[in-house]
């Protein structure tokens, strides 16, 4: 196995300037409910080999997209000052 370097991962996060926020459940049993997702407007890629070294931290991560069952999807753009 290798390791997953998380700064890496995130090196670009202050880029981010908007998001979806919703409230969900886990993507791997139990699936339980109680998240509440920050999801970025734009995506941003990762390498295979990233990929493949967190499938194996994290496991299967491909629950089938859920209906939103009335749940609330929020845009959020924050204000620059």
């Amino acid at each position: 196995g290798g390791a997953v370097d998380v700064k890496e991962l995130l090196s670009d996060v202050t880029s981010i300037t908007s998001w979806f926020r919703y409230a969900g459940s886990w993507t791997t049993p139990p699936c339980a409910e109680g998240v509440t997702w920050f999801v970025a407007h734009e995506s941003r890629g990762i390498s295979p080999g990233t990929l493949d070294l967190l499938a194996g931290v994290e496991g299967r991560n491909d629950r089938p997209v859920q209906p939103t069952n009335g749940r609330t999807v929020s845009l959020v753009v924050p204000r620059t000052p």
